[in-house]
C-alpha cells in the first residue's frame, strides 16, 4: 500500500545523486552521481552491490539495457557515455567509453 513514507535510505556516494533507475525485475536500483561513479543497489538487501568508475565528470543520466540485466549507460557532463556490464566484481570499470556522445 502506499503510504508515502520512506522505508529506506541506500548511502554510498559521496555526493549528490543527479539520476536513478529501477532494473526491469524491480530487485536492482541504478544510480548516478555527482561523484562521478554509478552504484548499482539489491533492493531486496539494501546493500551496494556494485561501484561503477570511470566517468570524468559528474553522470547526468543512466539507463539500463532494456533486455540483458547486467548492462546500462551513463552519460556524464562532459559529453562522454560509458557502457558497462557488470560481472561478479564489486567495482567495475566501463568496458566502452564514448567521448563527446551527446
Amino acid at each position: 500500500p502506499k503510504n508515502n513514507k520512506c522505508v529506506a535510505t541506500l548511502h554510498g556516494h559521496k555526493n549528490t545523486v543527479s539520476c536513478v533507475q529501477w532494473n526491469n525485475s524491480g530487485n536492482w536500483l541504478l544510480t548516478g552521481s555527482r561523484d562521478q561513479m554509478c552504484k548499482v543497489f539489491d533492493i531486496r538487501t539494501l546493500r551496494c552491490v556494485a561501484t561503477c568508475r570511470g566517468q570524468n565528470r559528474d553522470i547526468t543520466s543512466v539507463r539500463w539495457h532494456p533486455h540483458h540485466y547486467d548492462h546500462f549507460v551513463s552519460a556524464s557532463a562532459d559529453g562522454a557515455m560509458c557502457h558497462w556490464l557488470l560481472g561478479g566484481d564489486a567495482v567495475v570499470t566501463p568496458t566502452v567509453e564514448v567521448r563527446g556522445a551527446h
